[in-house]
């Protein structure tokens, strides 16, 4: 599943410009999920096969699967508890979607960052940090 599906085609296209601002703005997917994520501006946006997605279906679908490490220190975190997760086998290309050592906004109280091996998940919020660490 490691292909993009053909359903991103015209999508990918629609969304290939580059703004004036120099900024990088191209659809990256993973199986049928997809991510615009911006470094620059701080733009994220997630896509499935048919169009925009809640970001939690779509981490969830990325990201779902990867083993919690556990907690690291916050040193230059936007939130003060960091979670680091590694991807299981066959798992790793669901981070090529975002880009490496920016700190970007997943959602409300959730920013995420990677390496290009181990994903970080950043909040504020400690009900979201038990969920993210429930059942690991």
């Amino acid at each position: 599943m490691s292909h993009p599906s053909d359903s991103f085609g015209a999508m990918r296209d629609d969304m290939a410009s580059i703004p004036p601002n120099g900024c990088d703005h191209r659809l990256r997917t993973w199986g049928h999920t997809g991510v615009i994520a911006c470094p620059d501006c701080g733009l994220v946006e997630w896509f499935g096969t048919r169009g925009p997605i809640d970001p939690a279906e779509a981490m969830a679908a990325l990201f779902g699967t990867f083993d919690l490490i556990g907690p690291m220190p916050a040193i230059g975190a936007p939130a003060d508890q960091v979670l680091a997760y590694r991807p299981t086998r066959g798992r790793r290309g669901a981070l090529s979607v975002l880009p490496t050592e920016s700190w970007l906004r997943a959602g409300p109280d959730l920013w995420l960052a990677t390496d290009g091996s181990i994903l970080l998940l950043a909040s504020p919020n400690e009900l979201m940090v038990d969920n993210l660490t429930r059942g690991a």
